[in-house]
């Protein structure tokens, strides 16, 4: 399991990464001050106007021990401004209040890679779903 969340502004735009990695039922890596987020080739949605990335890393060191879980994307599978899903008088509130959230939900490969001192020790890959939300506007 793997989230990266930003707080609004007001509550000072706070960078809250969780991320759990279990194998065998056992829980192998589960401290957020051991991650490392990262992202490369950054785009902006047409659509909804938010940005999203081609690779979301999660990279995750404690000791000898290093995860990388990397998430690259194939395809949009939903792209959904929340304001298209508003209507009546709720539309005209949630404009007036500037509501700008988006849903995108995207597939692709996801890879997990087990380093002991530097050195890879097992690799596992699979198609993945994932998603992305904005509740507010994109700084």
């Amino acid at each position: 399991m793997s989230s990266y969340i930003t707080a609004e502004a007001n509550y000072g735009s706070t960078e809250i990464p969780i991320f759990m990695l279990a194998k065998d039922g056992a829980i192998v890596a589960d401290d957020p001050g051991k991650v490392r987020f990262s992202l490369e080739g950054e785009q902006v949605d047409e659509h909804s106007g938010k940005p999203f990335a081609q690779v979301v890393s999660y990279e995750y060191e404690d000791g000898a021990d290093r995860y990388v879980i990397r998430y690259q994307l194939k395809s949009t599978i939903v792209d959904d401004r929340m304001m298209d899903q508003i209507t009546g008088v709720k539309h005209l509130l949630a404009r007036a209040a500037r509501f700008d959230g988006a849903y995108l939900r995207f597939t692709g490969q996801v890879e997990l890679e087990h380093f002991v001192d530097g050195q890879s020790v097992e690799k596992a890959a699979d198609p993945g779903i994932w998603e992305l939300m904005w509740f507010g506007h994109v700084r």
